[in-house]
């Protein structure tokens, strides 16, 4: 049998991609960032845990309310804002790595994260969904409603505004540009992974004690990505000379 490091070790983009995602653990400031917002993020799934845990008990003694603000998944809870600001940490710092070093692949990461700020913040998609529903008076086709028609178009803008900075992006890869790719695909894809197969696992095994575990995986996994990615986005930002090989001549952000 063929020997997985020999595998890596012959194929230099997955070569690439292992150097890449142990740099960022080179940096001591990026590793205790990390190491502080991930036990952060443990002590709020913990609390998640033990409100369910009393709350659930005889006699529900705690207000739905206070259940709530401590509810891993509920929009506007602790925990939920506390991932705001780590998703607007990461797209802050990747668009300062734009300004420092006209990266444009670091400037579509950080725009990428600034998207996913908003639409968790401020709900985008239902919001902008029935703005275009009801502004253009869209009639319920092919078994969906209004709204969710308008949330399909949302979608589609941002996804079109992405595909739109790929290719302004692609038009100017400089050294450099691969490791930021390589440094910011690891914690997106667990957060891909998280937000998506784990929300299906949890929609298809529905229990008590399931969903308590999967809301636990989910949104605890989420935001353990978001705050990987946050100390990703601070070692880019910190080693701009060892990402981007500045020796190199590099050309002013469009």
């Amino acid at each position: 049998m063929v020997k997985m490091s020999s595998v890596i070790s012959n194929t230099p983009w997955l070569r690439s991609l292992g150097r890449s995602f142990l740099a960022w653990r080179d940096d001591r400031v990026a590793v205790k960032i990390w190491k502080t917002l991930s036990i952060t993020v443990g002590f709020f799934a913990f609390l998640h845990l033990i409100v369910i845990f009393i709350a659930s008990g005889r006699g529900g003694i705690l207000p739905d309310r206070v259940v709530l603000f401590f509810d891993l998944g509920n929009d506007g809870s602790l925990p939920e804002i506390f991932n705001y600001g780590m998703l607007f940490l990461s797209a802050t710092l990747l668009m300062a790595v734009n300004f420092e070093t006209g990266s444009r692949i670091a400037a579509l990461f950080g725009v990428l994260m600034a998207f996913v700020w908003m639409d968790d913040s401020a709900q985008y998609h239902e919001r902008m969904g029935r703005v275009i529903a009801n502004g253009l008076n869209m009639p319920p086709a092919f078994g969906l409603r209004a709204d969710d028609l308008g949330e399909l178009i949302a979608w589609s803008i941002i996804f079109i505004v992405l595909c739109v900075m790929s290719i302004w992006a692609r038009r100017n890869v400089r050294p450099g540009d691969k490791r930021v790719l390589f440094l910011m695909l690891p914690p997106l894809c667990t957060l891909f992974v998280c937000g998506v197969v784990f929300d299906m696992i949890n929609i298809i095994i529905d229990g008590p004690i399931s969903n308590v575990v999967l809301t636990v995986m989910e949104d605890g996994g989420e935001m353990l990505a978001i705050a990987w990615a946050a100390a990703v986005s601070l070692y880019i930002l910190r080693n701009t000379t060892i990402v981007f090989n500045k020796h190199e001549r590099m050309s002013p952000a469009m």
